[in-house]
């Protein structure tokens, strides 16, 4: 199948615009090539196109293709059979929650939960497959389309995703510290549990704009995590509800079977409530949209520091090397040829003439 943009590269991980199909079966794919399809007709979309290497999808990831959410990018079509993996993909171009959330005058606690409720809906179609997605954090939270009022949230980045297998230990240190659970930062057995941590420390921002565990330096966020010290601060929880605090709470809980799973989380009353009385706490509680908007331009201007100091290391290594190779190769070819030279010259000694 030939291409449809001309800058596609093996790996890539951004969105990239490709002529819009309608559903799966307007590919027309060639069936002894595609093995892959999404079960589900979709209503006209904009598809974006992901190529990668089809030895790093696993199972798990091909069941994840097959099914069907509405909170992850749904997968259009897949061609799995060639050595790379095209993944027509639903294409996500409203960007991150956060950056739409800043842009609002006012936000209740009643329409901060129809975005916590659509993460919750992601997590847990994840983790009824029993995969763990390791790194939920605001920059994956994407929007499907900004402009209505209550859009619909994608999930994204599922690089550190892994499956838990019952009888199977699984280790590692990863993530973004902000946002690991003590877990992960203690090098223990992970499971589903580390999601739940990172969805309280998500709620805990989007309400206050403030950061439960984020201290000035790595070592210190990493020391408050795994303390458990978190406050509800006054100053930037005034207004919000207890309904929202003890949603957190059993959230932000050391010991992993006393922390909320997806499922407890999806009734918890601040979520789903259960009676009028608990519907008007959230219509009349307001998230801290002042101090959020604060935090934000904060949180982007570090993050572009961040990305700007990448951006230079990589370019004085790639300089650096781009200037070490020639003279390195111009000294190997001068060596090699002053010692062939005088491999040369003892080989064939130069013949005294007979007059000398």
């Amino acid at each position: 199948m030939p291409c449809a943009c001309p800058h596609l590269c093996a790996f890539a991980e951004r969105c990239l615009p490709v002529t819009p199909v309608s559903s799966p079966c307007s590919l027309s794919p060639d069936p002894t090539q595609a093995s892959l399809h999404s079960q589900h007709l979709l209503p006209p979309l904009k598809p974006a196109l992901t190529i990668c290497d089809k030895q790093i999808i696993t199972s798990w990831q091909k069941s994840l293709l097959m099914g069907h959410s509405q909170v992850l990018v749904t997968v259009l079509s897949a061609f799995l059979n060639a050595p790379t993996c095209l993944l027509f993909r639903t294409r996500v171009s409203g960007g991150e929650l956060f950056d739409f959330l800043a842009q609002k005058e006012s936000l209740s606690e009643e329409e901060a939960t129809s975005f916590i409720k659509q993460i919750l809906d992601g997590v847990n179609y994840l983790h009824a497959k029993k995969i763990a997605h390791f790194d939920l954090k605001p920059e994956n939270i994407m929007l499907l389309d900004k402009n209505i009022p209550i859009p619909h949230i994608k999930l994204i980045d599922f690089g550190l995703a892994h499956e838990i297998e019952d009888g199977v230990e699984f280790k590692n240190i990863f993530g973004t510290p902000e946002f690991v659970a003590p877990e992960i930062v203690n090098y223990e057995p992970l499971g589903l549990e580390a999601d739940m941590w990172s969805i309280g420390v998500i709620t805990y921002i989007l309400l206050s704009g403030a950061s439960p565990f984020l201290g000035d330096t790595k070592q210190e966020t990493l020391a408050n995590i795994t303390a458990v010290s978190y406050d509800f601060d006054e100053e930037f929880f005034s207004q919000t509800s207890e309904l929202a605090k003890d949603f957190i709470r059993k959230l932000l809980v050391k010991e992993t079977r006393k922390r909320l799973t997806i499922e407890e989380a999806l009734r918890h009353p601040w979520i789903t409530p259960v009676d009028n009385q608990q519907a008007l706490v959230r219509r009349e509680s307001v998230v801290n949209l002042e101090n959020f908007k604060k935090q934000y331009v904060r949180r982007r201007w570090k993050l572009s520091f961040s990305i700007v100091s990448l951006c230079n290391h990589l370019t004085r290594s790639l300089m650096k090397k781009v200037h070490l190779r020639p003279d390195e190769d111009l000294r190997n070819c001068e060596s090699d040829t002053e010692e062939d030279i005088a491999k040369r010259k003892a080989l064939h000694p130069r013949r005294r003439s007979s007059t000398s």
